[in-house]
């Protein structure tokens, strides 16, 4: 029991880095036309050089979770956009039990995960 707690644990941390580099992507994605001299001003004020490389990762690492996000259930999709990316709080109380969203959260992270890694 203890062990699958952490694995839960675990991969929502995972899951909470996903979606900050994902923010980071569409951030940089937005602003990019705006760079000048591949420079960019990040949300907190610091500069820092934007070479195409990393511009074509951005691109490429939004792609990758716009995929698979796509590929879910319309459920499961419904869900973790609603969790992660808008980071709506509360969204679920008049839909789900409170173990019926844990179960259903833990299975859609899990899923999205795996798929990550193909």
């Amino acid at each position: 029991m203890e062990e699958r707690i952490k694995k839960n644990h675990d991969n929502m941390n995972y899951m909470e880095s996903i979606i900050v580099m994902y923010h980071k992507a569409e951030f940089v994605l937005e602003n990019s036309s705006k760079i000048k001299k591949t420079t960019l001003v990040n949300e907190t004020g610091d500069t820092y050089y934007l070479s195409e490389d990393s511009l074509h990762g951005y691109i490429n690492f939004k792609n990758h979770v716009d995929h698979i996000v796509n590929m879910l259930d319309p459920y499961e999709k419904e869900f973790l956009v609603n969790e992660f990316f808008r980071n709506n709080c509360n969204w679920w109380v008049n839909m789900y039990s409170k173990s019926t969203y844990y179960r259903f959260k833990n299975h859609t992270v899990d899923k999205f995960l795996k798929l990550y890694h193909l």
